[in-house]
């Protein structure tokens, strides 16, 4: 089930769908694996001088009876977002081998692989 659809982003300063290649191929590979998560296109933050700020973000976010897994995102500001590519976060980045809690520059491919490796490797 799929609680929050999007229909218009904005991604990265760009409007064009092209930019959204590896956003919109992960997410329909989750649409046709049936995996639940929320679709989110707003994200707020802090800036440098503390004051809150909304920003565009195309967010996907996967959780499991309630209990967050992981998160791919695209955003001003994102490790990749200049070249349409995504960054994650949760259980679905090895921080071992990763060295950071984070990974960025990752295609729909490679997120797609972390997933499936998770898949086979854990019962979350």
């Amino acid at each position: 089930m799929l609680r929050k659809w999007g229909n218009k982003m904005k991604f990265c300063d760009w409007d064009t769908p092209k930019d959204l290649t590896e956003f919109y191929k992960l997410r329909s590979y989750l649409i046709e694996n049936k995996i639940d998560f929320v679709e989110t296109h707003k994200f707020t933050r802090y800036d440098e001088a503390g004051h809150l700020e909304n920003l565009e973000c195309n967010q996907i976010r996967v959780e499991k009876h309630g209990k967050y897994l992981w998160d791919a995102i695209c955003h001003t500001g994102s490790y990749g977002c200049e070249k349409g590519l995504l960054e994650i976060m949760g259980n679905i980045v090895d921080e071992t081998k990763d060295g950071d809690s984070i990974v960025g520059y990752l295609t729909a491919a490679d997120v797609i692989e972390r997933i499936e490796k998770r898949t086979v490797t854990s019962h979350d």
